[in-house]
């Protein structure tokens, strides 16, 4: 495939870069270009090679085939993964004392850079605490603490908003975009449509290629389209039986809420439910004819978009009657 380039000055660049993890290809044949100031998202379903590929980008893996080139040293390079990865027995401060040693940082060098950062994610008041006692939200502000301690010129970020509250992912989005404001490029995994959206490069990973397309291609991706589910949680294996029978195609599936419909408007959501329903056993959902009970808008999200970029910007009604 072709690489996805950039003319601005380049820190990294995968080649055909292949990983594969003993008969399993996670990455197959990836090009990447991350050029100085990028604000890049990766974005895919579960498995699709997101960790892989920012683990590749950070040095943290050797690729099974392909050329990483890299024009900045690793020292210049942070890294966040998506688990809590810093020591749980240390305090906030020795975690960020120990993380500055292996780069190289001196005692007062540590001391200014600290305090700026600890200031920086809002975690002045926890310097003493054990990393093991911090909240969901406060652990993810030490990794980006850790990642950031060293003044990073690439920042590579796998989910880093994973598992927080509300509160806490707004602050760490405020904290990454005052990071990319000061210059340091951030490349960064995401589950979550509207973080994807913030990026000005989005790279879709699907069975480990990648395809690179912009923001507001993917939201004219998603223009005009609904997402619409029938809650559903004692019946969801008799559901995929019926799935399969209907043989609607991807825009009908099952999503953790229930079954799940990507349509123009409420009323093929509902033909479409009605097909799917009438290939359930006994008639506990009602007549062909009256609507599908419980029918109740939804949010897309990144699996219903990576249905629609699968299914391109047409609406393939042929496939899905």
């Amino acid at each position: 495939m072709s690489a996805l380039t950039s003319t601005t000055a380049t820190l990294a660049s995968l080649r055909s870069v292949c990983v594969r993890f003993g008969g399993k290809e996670a990455l197959r044949e990836v090009d990447l270009d991350v050029e100085d100031g990028a604000f890049v998202a990766v974005i895919g379903p579960d498995g699709a090679g997101k960790s892989t590929l920012l683990r590749v980008l950070a040095g943290l893996r050797r690729p099974s085939d392909g050329k990483v080139t890299r024009a900045l040293p690793k020292a210049e390079v942070g890294f966040s993964g998506a688990e809590f990865d810093l020591y749980g027995d240390l305090t906030v401060m020795e975690n960020l004392r120990f993380f500055a040693s292996v780069r190289g940082l001196r005692n007062q060098e540590f001391r200014r850079a600290a305090g700026c950062i600890l200031e920086m994610v809002g975690l002045t008041e926890a310097t003493d605490r054990l990393a093991a006692n911090l909240s969901g939200g406060m652990k993810k502000k030490l990794g980006l603490a850790a990642a950031l301690i060293y003044e990073p010129r690439l920042l590579i970020l796998d989910e880093p908003t994973i598992g927080v509250d509300p509160t806490s992912r707004r602050e760490l989005w405020g904290i990454i975009a005052e990071a990319h404001a000061a210059g340091t490029t951030v490349v960064f995994a995401t589950t979550y449509l509207d973080e994807a959206e913030r990026a000005r490069r989005v790279v879709l990973l699907s069975a480990g290629e990648a395809t690179e397309f912009s923001p507001e291609r993917m939201g004219s991706l998603a223009q005009g389209w609904h997402a619409w589910v029938l809650p559903e949680e004692t019946r969801r294996n008799e559901l995929r039986v019926a799935l399969a029978r209907a043989g609607l195609g991807p825009r009908v599936y099952l999503r953790e809420e229930g079954l799940t419909l990507l349509t123009r408007d409420k009323g093929e959501a509902e033909r479409l439910a009605r097909l799917v329903l009438s290939q359930l056993p006994g008639d506990c959902w009602g007549s062909p004819e009256s609507p599908p009970p419980g029918l109740e808008p939804a949010t897309l999200n990144l699996d219903d978009l990576f249905v629609l970029v699968q299914m391109g910007s047409d609406d393939h009604e042929g496939e899905q009657a």
